[in-house]
């Protein structure tokens, strides 16, 4: 990647556009599927949070950015991968991964990317999920719902707390 002022830019024009779409929540137990974006490194930090979301009758959409990690082939088979190396020369992830997961049609979206991870971002942007979630970065305040960092940056946890604040927001 050359540089990430093109990437980062569209993603302010794309925020700017999503702040303008009408929202549609659901309660948690009436969504029925869920698209995770994270970056490879969290996964085995993440799991147990899949498992809760599998326990709750949730149908599981998953998608990876891996920088240089090697996955597991069980990984590779049951997530769609955005890799580091495939990128443009201005950071965009290919098309036909943007597409691919667009096409899939999920209630709720939750992203748990590191800060500064513009391909997931924009990747997310363009997602037309009704109902997006994540942890607030700074530059990255367009969610619906967002967990502000304080203490803990803990992977794990935040991603708990953003399930337990999806399960009681509605009950």
């Amino acid at each position: 990647m050359i540089t990430s002022y093109f990437i980062r830019k569209k993603i302010r024009k794309l925020a700017a556009e999503e702040r303008q779409k009408s929202r549609r929540s659901l309660p948690f137990d009436q969504v029925k599927s869920v698209l995770v974006l994270y970056n490879a490194v969290d996964h085995e930090a993440l799991r147990e949070g899949f498992k809760m979301l599998k326990a709750a009758h949730k149908q599981l959409h998953t998608c990876l950015f891996v920088e240089s990690e090697a996955l597991a082939e069980e990984v590779k088979k049951s997530a769609i991968v955005v890799e580091k190396k495939l990128l443009s020369a201005w950071g965009f992830p290919s098309e036909e991964v943007v597409s691919q997961l667009a096409s899939i049609p999920v209630d709720l979206l939750i992203d748990l990317t590191q800060p500064g991870c513009y391909p997931m971002q924009y990747v997310a942007l363009r997602h037309p999920s009704t109902f997006k979630v994540g942890v607030k970065y700074p530059e990255q305040e367009w969610y619906d719902m967002g967990l502000l960092v304080a203490e803990r940056n803990d992977i794990a946890y935040l991603f708990e707390q953003i399930l337990f604040y999806l399960r009681t927001i509605h009950a």
